[in-house]
C-alpha cells in the first residue's frame, strides 16, 4: 500500500516484476480525494453526471455543469433560473462546502 510518493517507484517495480511472471499485480495508492484533474472539466465528464438531479448535485459539480454545458444548454439554464457561476480552479482542493448540494 503506497502512502508516500517516495514508495511509488518500488511498488511499481514489484508490480511489473509480478506481471512479467504472469501474476496479477495491483498497486494501491492513497491519494488526496479533494484534488480533481483538469481533464474532468469537460462537457463529456459533465454529461456523465447529468442523471444526478440539480438539487442533489454538489456545488462544485453544479458550477462545472453550468460552465462547460452552457453552449449546449444555456437557454435552458436561463429558462429555469440557473445562475452563472464561477468555474472553480481544478487544481485547488475541493472545500468541504463544495461537496454539499
Amino acid at each position: 500500500w503506497v502512502t508516500d510518493p517516495a514508495q511509488l517507484k518500488d511498488a511499481l517495480n514489484r508490480a511489473f516484476d509480478a506481471a512479467e511472471k504472469g501474476k496479477v499485480a495491483v498497486v494501491n495508492i492513497d491519494v488526496d480525494p479533494t484534488i480533481s484533474n483538469k481533464a474532468t472539466y469537460t462537457p463529456v465528464y459533465a454529461l456523465c453526471w447529468a442523471h444526478v438531479p440539480w438539487d442533489k448535485t454538489p456545488k462544485r459539480n453544479k458550477a462545472l455543469r453550468r460552465n462547460v454545458l452552457a453552449a449546449l444548454f444555456g437557454e435552458a439554464f436561463q429558462k429555469y433560473g440557473i445562475p452563472e457561476m464561477p468555474l472553480p480552479d481544478p487544481w485547488e482542493p475541493v472545500k468541504e462546502e463544495e461537496m454539499e448540494p
